[in-house]
C-alpha cells in the first residue's frame, strides 16, 4: 500500500493485478476506484550463431528468445540490425561482443551479450604458427567452462619452455589447469578443398 498521491510500486512478478485507489476528502467523504492491469514478464533471451570464418560468408545469428516483438542487435563493430535472425559480415578476424535486446508486447526488455570469435580463413599452404606473434587466429572457445588456456611464455614446474621460440598455448602458463575444466582452443578455419592428403602436425 501507499499514501502517496502519485505512487510508484515495483512488482516482483507479472500477471493480472487489481489496483484500488481510495480518495478521502477533508470532510470525511471517500470513494474507491478499482482497475485491473496486466503486467508482462521480461522476455527470456538467448541466441546462437553459425559460421565464424572470416571473409567467406556472413555469420548467421539465430534468435532463441521466447518473444521477438521487437529485436535490436549491436554487433560490436559499430553496426546494428533490427532483424529477428540477421546475417552479418564482419570486417576483421577478431573477437566481437554482440548484444541482442528484445522488447516484448508489454514494453518489457531484456538483453544478452556474447563474445563471437571471427577466425581467419586459411587456404594457402604450408601454414605455420609458432605463436610468437600473439593475434586472434587462435582463440579460447567462448563456450569453455572454467578455462585456464593461455598463450605466452610457460613458467610452470613441469612445462617451463616452448618447443620453439618463447610462446605456446597451455592450460595455465604458471599454474595448472582448473578442476572440472571443459575447455578448448579454436584454430583458424582451414580450407582443404584443393588438398589431396591434408596433414596437420602439432608439437605437444
Amino acid at each position: 500500500t501507499s499514501n502517496d498521491e502519485n505512487a510508484e510500486h515495483y512488482y516482483a512478478t507479472g500477471g493480472n493485478k487489481t489496483i484500488t485507489l481510495t480518495a478521502n476528502t477533508i470532510d470525511g467523504c471517500s470513494d474507491d476506484d478499482i482497475k485491473n492491469i496486466e503486467l508482462g514478464d521480461a522476455p527470456v533471451v538467448d541466441f546462437s550463431w553459425e559460421n565464424e570464418c572470416f571473409g567467406v560468408s556472413p555469420t548467421i545469428f539465430i534468435n532463441a528468445s521466447d518473444d521477438t516483438t521487437a529485436v535490436y542487435w549491436d554487433f560490436g563493430d559499430g553496426t546494428n540490425s533490427s532483424d529477428v535472425n540477421p546475417n552479418h559480415m564482419f570486417d576483421d578476424a577478431t573477437t566481437y561482443d554482440v548484444t541482442m535486446e528484445v522488447i516484448n508486447e508489454f514494453g518489457c526488455s531484456s538483453e544478452i551479450t556474447k563474445t563471437v570469435s571471427i577466425r581467419p580463413f586459411i587456404s594457402q599452404y604450408p601454414y605455420l604458427n609458432d605463436f610468437e606473434v600473439v593475434d586472434q587466429s587462435w582463440v579460447v572457445d567462448v563456450n569453455a567452462q572454467n578455462s585456464s588456456w593461455e598463450v605466452g611464455t610457460p613458467e610452470g614446474t613441469i612445462i617451463n619452455s616452448a618447443y620453439s621460440g618463447d610462446n605456446c598455448w597451455m592450460t595455465g602458463l604458471v599454474n595448472s589447469y582448473q578442476n572440472e575444466e571443459k575447455s578448448a582452443v579454436l584454430s583458424p578455419c582451414f580450407d582443404f578443398t584443393d588438398s589431396d592428403k591434408p596433414m596437420i602436425k602439432m608439437h605437444i
